[in-house]
């Protein structure tokens, strides 16, 4: 490890105890159930299942990476087991973006991980029964591993998070062609992991095909879709309600730095692999704009740049990160749209009300075996009351 790397690696000392917080502080949300998310009884379910030897996706197309884990953990000790590892995830995942960034000389690489780990909505991800935590985490330490020319290595990871997520794809085709227009080096490690990448990642979907009677049928999905205009309208609405009212501002005011980028194209490998992975990301969201854990890689990218772009102005991004810890306990309301999750259209308000973490906390806290029960009633209850824009408590 150079010296230079060592130097980017150290941080105040109070970060050291802001993350101790960060896994103090939610460990106890992981005793509080499965979470609020639509598909965690059936991941819980698939789980099962695959401990008795059958497959059953637990939404199309499966991911038979997490729903292994999900079931093996859950039968040795327990539910909690699953959140915790999210939780660990999480860690892992934060740690995996200060490291990396700090493999590419970004000076104050813990910003990012600070920016990442603020979030709300990661918060409520890393200590739920659901995937997006820990198949972010696998891909940014796929992309640690290739950057220190361990192509198999990072191949695994990768394929592994694609079985987890099949999402994943696109980060990954942001990681490789990032690598891949680099020296003659660089694209032969972009190969290697490519090809690793594609064979754990198509073998991992082996069991879905199967299970849908030797048919693609296991990747085919029923979500409806609006207009474009209301598509993208659903999007941009959450990217806004994902940061919240002044860390969006403070986004814009970066927009610039942001934009400069373009001129290390060619010179930052960092700025090319979250460039294409934030527009692949925000491109799929604008596709299926649902969940909010859904933008966790797009926000991750988004964190990656702004690292490299306001190397200088410290103080803009501490700003950003602290606006990002201020919505999970209070937030603001600027955007209603009329039918949450199928708007056609949105009012604009102004609203002061109990943060995303808040919201998740207390409708979990009202029934946290709602996922458990296999009751869609119960279910869809949980997860109308702390969506976003839901009834809450």
């Amino acid at each position: 490890m150079t010296a230079s790397t060592l130097k980017a690696l150290s941080a105040p000392r109070w970060t050291r105890f802001a993350a101790a917080i960060f896994v103090v502080a939610l460990a106890p949300l992981c005793l509080l159930g499965a979470g609020t998310d639509l598909d965690a009884g059936s991941v819980l379910y698939s789980g099962r299942r695959i401990v008795h030897g059958a497959y059953v996706a637990s939404r199309p197309p499966g991911s038979p990476v997490h729903e292994t884990i999900a079931g093996a953990l859950d039968a040795v000790f327990g539910g909690w087991a699953i959140n915790l590892v999210s939780l660990f995830a999480a860690v892992v995942l934060c740690a995996a973006v200060w490291l990396l960034l700090a493999r590419e000389g970004v000076p104050r690489p813990w910003l990012a991980a600070a920016l990442v780990a603020a979030s709300p909505w990661f918060q409520i991800a890393s200590t739920s029964t659901v995937d997006f935590v820990a198949a972010a985490a696998l891909l940014v330490c796929g992309a640690l591993a290739l950057r220190h020319g361990r192509s198999v290595t990072a191949g695994v990871l990768c394929g592994l998070s694609v079985g987890m997520r099949i999402s994943g794809v696109l980060i990954v085709i942001a990681m490789i062609a990032a690598e891949a227009t680099g020296d003659g080096k660089q694209r032969r490690r972009a190969f290697n992991a490519f090809v690793v990448a594609a064979g754990i990642g198509a073998l991992a979907f082996v069991a879905p095909f199967l299970a849908a009677n030797d048919s693609v049928v296991f990747a085919q999905n029923d979500f409806r879709t609006g207009s474009a205009v209301s598509q993208l309208g659903r999007a941009v609405a959450k990217n806004i309600a994902y940061l919240g009212p002044l860390a969006v501002i403070a986004v814009a005011l970066a927009l610039p730095a942001i934009w400069h980028l373009r001129t290390q194209w060619s010179q930052r490998w960092i700025v090319r692999f979250a460039t294409v992975g934030f527009v692949l990301s925000e491109a799929l969201f604008v596709r299926f704009p649902w969940k909010m854990g859904h933008l966790i890689p797009a926000m991750m990218c988004l964190a990656l740049l702004l690292a490299e772009a306001l190397r200088d102005r410290r103080v803009l991004f501490i700003t950003i990160v602290i606006a990002q810890l201020a919505i999970g306990v209070v937030n603001v309301e600027l955007l209603r749209p009329d039918v949450p999750n199928s708007a056609t259209r949105a009012s604009i308000t102004f609203r002061v009300r109990p943060g995303p973490l808040v919201v998740d906390t207390l409708c979990r806290l009202d029934d946290r075996d709602a996922a458990r029960s296999r009751d869609v009633t119960r279910t869809e209850a949980v997860w109308n009351c702390a969506k976003p824009w839901g009834t809450g408590r």
